[in-house]
């Protein structure tokens, strides 16, 4: 069901036949007071699946926010990508309605005028219901995982995700329409958001960077200045005045006589204009618990969250993004995170999990180690601009890579493994064979693939590779950042 019986009620709404596109809606609301004019109520008990899969939006009343974001995620919560992804509209008594809420639906319609506001619906949602009803492989799909729900509502609504400034959550900012999918959840938006950009599923846009605490990645915290001797923050600040005319410099309070009129201490004279008689070259400050006084402080940082101090410099820096889809996260969302390539190699290669090949290349590093007979070599490849294939080719790209597969499979033999980081990145064991060997067989596959590209569809596709001999002392995760790194700044 999409929400707890609990104190939930829902209104099945029979659209006007000149919008039967919208066919059929349901209206959820935590208030069973709370109805539409004119359209009956039905209870939860009275919703079956077969009604949830055949209507084209549900309306939401939004008379209490949380209520109504609860609704929402448990909406976008749902098994079935034709219930995660339709459109939500939220029923309101006024327009003014906060933004992450706005943001967490598709549209906004005020309670007494839904009739008149139809057009306007059926703009919005039309769009977002066909793109639906085109993804044949949605009637089976369930329990999508959280990163393709994500690249699924982007798709759909062929939207690019805007951070939004709030206090709701510790890091400080939300992306208001993935929200619901980390309602109830421990993992972090911007960890996952992030985590897809790495894998070139998104693209990611700078529009701002912030500081967050070092220990639990809270975006609030306190600069406050402290003591140099003891750290304590109990401080007293004050003015310095410098007499012009005998050069003597001290505290306010040292100049204030029994008047409250500044007057040198140190020649008597009374200091009426500032700029002329004297100035406030900068302040001093005296700590309340050692007494230490210093025209310098130490500035930390204090994390409201978890409520330790860290220097300034030492605080987690990170750039807050504006994320879109590339071609690959396009086809992800249609075909699953498990894409064309990925899918054509598997059958064709025969690719293995990711940990499966870390144990076998540690098996291998072992092997050599102990009997130091022969070499093997460990290959990361990777294609720079996938993505500029999908664009030109989109479905068609299959076919060329499954020619790209025969090279594979002619440079590769039996004993050798292949593992997917994701649809553009792979990592290879070639297993008794020489550094030299694996780069010449690399170098052919290279030029093979270029061949396939340029003689027949006028378009790059890069591909970059590099050799290691495997050894027991290798640190293979090292070895792939290091190569993702340099591989990034030839982009």
């Amino acid at each position: 069901m999409i929400a707890n019986a609990g104190s939930h009620s829902l209104v099945l709404l029979s659209l006007l036949s000149e919008i039967s596109k919208l066919k059929q809606a349901i209206y959820l609301s935590n208030d069973f007071s709370s109805s539409i004019e004119g359209i009956p109520r039905l209870s939860i008990n009275e919703i079956t699946p077969s009604l949830l899969v055949d209507i084209a939006c549900i309306l939401v009343d939004g008379s209490d926010s949380l209520a109504a974001l609860d609704i929402i995620a448990s909406i976008r919560m749902h098994d079935s990508p034709r219930i995660y992804l339709l459109p939500i509209l939220l029923v309101s008594d006024s327009s003014a309605v906060s933004q992450n809420l706005r943001c967490s639906v598709d549209d906004v319609v005020l309670r007494g005028d839904v009739t008149n506001q139809l057009n306007q619906i059926i703009s919005k949602i039309t769009p977002i219901t066909e793109w639906i009803n085109n993804v044949e492989r949605f009637k089976n799909d369930v329990n999508d995982s959280l990163s393709l729900r994500l690249i699924r509502l982007m798709a759909s609504r062929n939207l690019a995700l805007k951070p939004e400034p709030t206090t709701q959550v510790p890091e400080g900012y939300i992306y208001p329409l993935i929200q619901p999918l980390f309602h109830a959840q421990d993992t972090s938006a911007l960890y996952t958001l992030n985590r897809l950009a790495s894998q070139h599923i998104l693209f990611a846009k700078k529009v701002n960077r912030a500081h967050f605490c070092n220990h639990c990645g809270s975006a609030f915290l306190n600069f406050k200045e402290t003591c140099i001797r003891c750290g304590s923050d109990d401080l007293l600040e004050e003015e310095l005045i410098h007499h012009f005319k005998c050069a003597h410099t001290a505290e306010k309070s040292a100049f204030l006589n029994s008047e409250g009129e500044l007057e040198c201490p140190k020649c008597d004279q009374v200091l009426k204009h500032i700029g002329v008689d004297y100035d406030k070259p900068s302040t001093m400050t005296q700590c309340q618990s050692c007494s230490h006084k210093s025209q310098t402080t130490h500035v930390v940082a204090e994390c409201f969250n978890c409520h330790r101090t860290s220097e300034p410099e030492y605080l987690d820096k990170r750039d807050i993004n504006q994320f879109t889809l590339s071609s690959i996260g396009m086809n992800a969302a249609i075909y699953g995170l498990d894409t064309f390539f990925t899918n054509i190699l598997e059958s064709e290669l025969q690719l293995i999990k990711h940990q499966e090949f870390i144990r076998f290349l540690e098996i291998e590093a072992a092997r050599i180690e102990r009997y130091k007979v022969s070499d093997s070599s460990l290959i990361l490849l990777r294609f720079d601009n996938i993505d500029q294939l999908y664009d030109k080719l989109g479905s068609r790209a299959q076919d060329v890579f499954v020619e790209i597969s025969h090279l594979f499979k002619n440079v590769l033999r039996e004993t050798d493994l292949i593992t997917a980081h994701n649809e553009t990145f792979f990592s290879l064991l070639m297993i008794e064979t020489s550094l030299e060997n694996s780069t010449l067989a690399l170098n052919r596959l290279k030029a093979a693939v270029q061949d396939i590209m340029s003689s027949s569809l006028e378009t790059a596709l890069e591909l970059q590779f590099q050799t290691y001999q495997v050894a027991a002392e290798m640190n293979y995760q090292s070895l792939v950042n290091d190569f993702l790194q340099t591989t990034d700044n030839l982009d």
